[in-house]
Formats: C-alpha cells, structure tokens, sequence
C-alpha cells in the first residue's frame, strides 16, 4: 500500500519573545480504537493540531507540553508580552474579560489549583 506524501508546514512560534520556524508536516496522531486524532480541534480544522505539532515538535515531545505555563505557551505562540492576574472573586470576571476586550487584548482563562 502507498503512503500518502505529506504536506508540510511552517510554524511561526516566538519562544522568548523572537521568531522561529519550526517545520511539521501534516501526518497527525490518531487513536486507532476511536478513529480520531488524538488531539482535538473543533470541526476537524488543521491549523489547531499543526500549531500543536510544533510546539511540541519546540518543546520535545507532546507530554512536554504539559510542563510549560499557559502563559509562557502564548507568548510562545503570538510573540506577544502577557501577564496573569487573579481575581479573588468570581463575579470579578465578566469586568475584567469586558476591558480586556475593550482595550483589544486577547486573552486566555484557566484555573489553577489551591494547594
């Protein structure tokens, strides 16, 4: 049987704030039992998984990933400055999201656990 030749990309990703490509083809991982990749991206769009592809292509290995911050994987990804900010009440959100938007952030929401 032939395999399919691979289409291949360049990644732009900005690891300490400047530029590097980083070439990946189009071969995704699938879970052969389910018959899906093995990493999601909504209506099966490539673009997610081939970002994905290279910055664990970066950072050496996809369980990698899970060792870097959110914010060090934007900044990573757009080559923009970022920060964190934690909001002590929960009603905070909806304003702080509102002047993000207002003032054209872009912006990223993920929990972190107590210890």
């Amino acid at each position: 049987m032939d395999k399919l030749r691979p289409n291949y990309y360049d990644v732009h990703i900005y690891p300490g704030m400047t530029g590097q490509k980083i070439k990946v083809d189009d071969h995704i991982p699938f879970i052969k039992e389910r018959n899906e990749p093995m990493f999601f991206s909504d209506n099966f769009e490539l673009w997610p998984m081939l970002v994905q592809k290279g910055m664990a292509k970066y950072h050496q290995g996809y369980l990698n990933l899970g060792n870097v911050s959110p914010k060090d994987l934007m900044i990573e990804m757009t080559g923009a400055y970022t920060f964190e900010a934690e909001i002590q009440n929960m009603k905070d959100i909806y304003g702080f999201l509102q002047e993000l938007n207002t003032k054209g952030y872009a912006h990223v929401l993920y929990g972190k656990k107590n210890s």
